[in-house]
Formats: structure tokens, sequence, C-alpha cells
């Protein structure tokens, strides 16, 4: 005896289940489960997938998250940071807190990298405020996904740390 599954899964959500006990012969009946997901994102149409899958298929929480992400882009600008380029302190930063993008994985993902052991954050004190090491940040992380990397659904990332 054993089970047969059947699961229609559109953009990473499970619609339902079709499960078939199966005990040596193919005239068995047919048990059906289905679990439906509203799949109608509300108030949030323009809601990642990602942010849904997140929170375990849970549409209130992956909603509720995503309205805070879209008024904290909206705060700092996000959708207008690569607009203020260039960044004014672009090669002290990058004298004095070493990190470049390196290349990219089979699959196409961008590799970057930070050398978090040679940052002299002293000498980055001298000249920047922490609000302009953020902005700077924000800037390098939204050209990352949004120029070198641009998915639909985010990023394919992965992180290593190595000490």
């Amino acid at each position: 005896s054993f089970l047969l599954l059947l699961r229609v899964v559109v953009y990473g959500v499970e619609l339902y289940r079709l499960k078939k006990s199966v005990s040596g012969c193919l005239d068995s009946e047919w048990v059906l489960e289905i679990r439906f997901i509203d799949v109608v994102f509300d108030d949030a149409s323009d809601m990642p997938i990602k942010f849904l899958q997140g929170c375990f298929n849970n549409r209130a929480e992956a909603t509720r998250r995503w309205k805070i992400t879209k008024q904290w882009r909206e705060d700092e600008r996000m959708d207008h940071i690569l607009e203020e380029s260039p960044q004014p302190h672009f090669e002290w930063i990058k004298k004095h807190y070493p990190h470049r993008w390196i290349g990219r994985t089979r699959d196409g993902a961008v590799i970057y990298v930070e050398k978090t052991g040679e940052c002299k954050p002293k000498l980055l004190a001298e000249r920047l405020s922490v609000p302009q090491l953020v902005n700077y940040y924000l800037f390098l992380t939204e050209y990352t996904w949004t120029v070198l990397n641009p998915e639909l659904e985010g990023p394919r990332s992965k992180c290593l740390s190595v000490f």
C-alpha cells in the first residue's frame, strides 16, 4: 500500500493537494484533501511572493510586513537613491572599508565580498557620520539588487561569513 500525492503549486504557493491511497489496485477510491489559499493580494497586489513564502503562507503577516517595507522604502527614498549618485565619499569608503563584487556564480547570482578584517572604522569616522555610512550601504545594496541582479521575486542570495 502506498500514497499518491498531487500538489498544485502556483508561484510557490500550494493551492491544493490530491491524495490517493493505493493498495495494489488502480481502481482504489480517491481521497481528496483540498486546502485553498486566497491568491488575491488585496491591497498588497505588488507584494513579492517571497514575502508570502517567508511568512509560511500567512497572508495577513506577509501583507503587514510588505506594508512596513514599502513605507520604509518610501521614507528612505530607496526608489530614488540611485539617482543621487555619484556618492560623495565613494573613494574614501572603498579605501577604508574594502568591498567589491568579484563575479557571479554558475547560475548567475552576484558574488559580493566585504573584507571586514581590513576595515578602518576610525579613519571612516574622521570624515563620515553614521547616517552617511548607512546611506552609502543602502545605495550599494540597491545598486546590487536593482542593476546587477534584478529579479522580480528578489535575490537568490546566500550569506557566508568567514572570520
